[in-house]
């Protein structure tokens, strides 16, 4: 019983440290795919690791990923351009 114990926390941990590495490679190659391409764009690009709900369909959108529209000096983040256009009708 206690080996059974044993191996499922060292399974844990295995699992644990193999996900950190898994993440730590993955952001790496995400900064080197977005860092090399800048295209002379005005400023506006946003951090794509941030979450935003878009308020027509409910989705989850990365800022960096979708169509931002500001009213009233708030911003708001889209998924696509029916729900933009949605909200604006």
């Amino acid at each position: 019983m206690i080996r059974t114990f044993v191996y499922l926390i060292a399974a844990v941990i295995a699992i644990s440290l193999l996900r950190m590495v898994i993440g730590a490679i993955l952001r790496e190659v995400a900064k080197l795919t977005a860092g090399g391409g800048d295209t002379g764009s005005s400023g506006s690009r946003q951090q794509a690791g941030v979450l935003r709900r878009d308020p027509v369909c409910g989705t989850y959108v990365a800022e960096g990923a979708g169509l931002v529209k500001t009213v009233a000096g708030k911003q708001y983040v889209f998924c696509s351009r029916e729900c933009r256009d949605r909200f604006e009708g």
